[in-house]
């Protein structure tokens, strides 16, 4: 990941329907792009159920 620069959003909670998945990508998504455009990559950010998106590596 590091020599690819890649930036990865992980999805933290388990056992959701493909319909909870989305609804969380599609509420999260805001923040996702804004962070993204703020930082240089290499990265790792974890999003919850409860729309918290947070960096968990650098």
């Amino acid at each position: 990941m590091r020599e690819a620069g890649v930036i990865l959003f992980a999805l933290t909670s388990g056992n959701l329907s493909a319909q909870e998945t989305a609804e969380i990508v599609i509420g999260a998504w805001p923040k996702m792009k804004r962070l993204a455009a703020q930082i240089t990559p290499p990265a790792i950010f974890s999003a919850t159920r409860g729309g918290e998106v947070r960096r968990i590596m650098r």
